[in-house]
């Protein structure tokens, strides 16, 4: 019988699901007030104390370090779970519930999935439409130079299927899976957060973060919702898609539209990304045989 885990991240006492096959992990424990009495991100080998830079990937680095005999490794938040169960609006990549809803969703990893697993595929989620590209959104949205840093870095480590999957994924993509949430086999897992935290230790060395505010102090939690979509690519891995479920008691004005407007948003978004390019870029996807 395969074993299956995954992380529930959790930094304060608030509602949160339960399941056999989750763990709940309180992450910047090292730093944190209080105890949630559940498990902590600073035992064994840890980086507990990066959480307010890291964010939920000190519960990865910790999960990584000393989980023990796990077949299949997975991510996910207390207010955001994957909708195996498609308990949300059909057609939208994410439903935002109440949080006095929480406790009756069914979060189970049904059969299929656990199939998919066994045959390579990594589950994320569906991917946000962005108005711009994934590298023009992270410039206007947080500090350009250190993603120029992580590039930079990225492409100098040597390997020239990543390099070419940042350019692919960051600057011809305007679809981001993000949250850093996934499910996958824990040897590709291993191999995943030795390309990652080898990257984010390098940038973390060239980046000078203490005058920023405590949002961009998130920097490397933001790049790494980036880079599990360049890694993805780069490795040619197989995903599976699944709408997110979350709650929150803020409304979203996107997920809140009817269907047909949302589809017609998105693809104004895609229109507008399309038409942004160069005939030097349609000339390089001729050329790559890619239409």
């Amino acid at each position: 019988m395969a074993t299956i885990k995954i992380l529930t991240c959790i930094h304060k006492d608030d509602i949160y699901l339960k399941g056999k096959d989750y763990l709940p992990i309180q992450v910047g424990k090292a730093l944190a007030s209080c105890d949630l009495h559940i498990q902590g991100d600073d035992s064994g080998d840890h980086i507990s104390a990066k959480n307010p830079s890291y964010c939920e990937l000190t519960a990865l680095y910790w999960a990584w370090k000393n989980l023990k005999g796990i077949d299949y490794i997975g991510l996910c938040h207390y207010r955001r779970y994957f909708d195996f169960h498609r308990q949300g609006r059909k057609g939208f990549p994410c439903t935002l519930f109440p949080t006095s809803e929480c406790e009756g969703k069914d979060i189970r990893i049904p059969a299929d999935i656990l199939t998919r697993l066994e045959e390579g595929c990594v589950i994320m989620p569906k991917p946000m439409t962005l108005q711009l590209s994934l590298f023009n959104d992270y410039c206007v949205t947080h500090v350009s130079d250190d993603l120029r840093t992580l590039e930079r870095l990225v492409k100098s480590d040597g390997d020239p299927t990543f390099s070419q999957a940042f350019d692919d994924v960051m600057y011809y993509s305007h679809k981001l899976r993000p949250c850093n949430m996934f499910i996958m086999g824990w040897s590709e897992f291993d191999r995943y957060c030795q390309w990652l935290f080898g990257i984010l230790e390098k940038v973390e060395k060239e980046t000078h973060i203490e005058y920023y505010s405590p949002y961009q102090k998130r920097i490397y939690g933001f790049m790494a919702e980036r880079l599990l979509n360049v890694y993805l690519r780069a490795r040619g891995l197989k995903t599976f898609e699944v709408p997110l479920l979350f709650f929150c008691d803020q409304p979203d004005e996107d997920l809140s539209l009817p269907l047909g407007k949302y589809r017609y948003r998105n693809l104004l978004k895609g229109l507008s990304f399309l038409f942004s390019f160069s005939p030097k870029y349609w000339g390089r996807l001729i050329a790559d045989k890619q239409l």
